[in-house]
């Protein structure tokens, strides 16, 4: 009988002692509950989310990364406008403050669309920070012609380097402008890209506004 009762009085300690750790430790989880932990930018859903909570409803591209010479991550996001007054589209930078965001840059307005765009970031030699490449795809190419619109973004020097491929009856295969405040190398790099899909462009000197 004294056997059963010590056997008992030790079940029930040791039932004690496992309930209080997991007390403590609750205790101490609820000082760091999940939602106060850092946000996982790198995560494109929980970026999305943040940036549209943060900035905008109405942005529908962010991306999360080294776009400056330093190793500070950052976000860009890109909105597309269209209203009475503009149409285009815009890119800005934002530094990431706590679980906010303060804006540090912000490009002039663009055109394009975001519908159908190819945005990446950009690595080019001699560069030591990534740019941001943005084309326009087919959205503006029609059975007859049409354009593209290209523009590679250094962030760290705050400068739209600018591209826009025109077919139309002037230049049936192709006329390729290139802003003279591009980058020698962005230039390049933009003749390269556009000559691997219409090989019979040629660059032109002056650029061509299509109606």
């Amino acid at each position: 009988m004294e056997l059963k009762s010590l056997l008992k009085n030790k079940f029930i300690w040791a039932f004690v002692i496992i309930a209080a750790a997991l007390v403590l430790l609750n205790i101490r989880w609820g000082n760091d509950p999940v939602e106060n932990r850092p946000l996982d930018l790198n995560d494109t859903n929980v970026l999305m989310e943040f940036v549209k909570k943060e900035i905008s409803h109405e942005i529908e591209f962010a991306l999360y990364g080294k776009f400056r010479a330093d190793t500070t991550k950052r976000i860009i996001a890109a909105e597309e406008i269209s209203n009475e007054k503009e149409w285009g589209i815009k890119f800005r930078l934002f530094d990431v403050v706590g679980d906010t965001v303060k804006q540090i840059y912000e490009t002039i307005l663009l055109d394009g669309s975001l519908r159908e765009s190819q945005i990446v970031p950009l690595e080019l030699t001699g560069i030591n920070h990534n740019l941001l490449y943005y084309n326009s795809g087919n959205y503006f190419m029609g059975s007859g012609g049409g354009e593209v619109f290209a523009y590679i973004i250094d962030l760290e020097k705050e400068s739209v380097n600018y591209g826009h491929l025109v077919l139309a009856r002037q230049v049936p295969k192709g006329g390729l402008f290139l802003s003279p405040k591009n980058e020698k190398s962005i230039s390049e790099f933009l003749t390269v890209e556009f000559k691997r899909e219409y090989p019979g462009l040629r660059t032109i000197e002056k650029d061509i506004a299509l109606e």
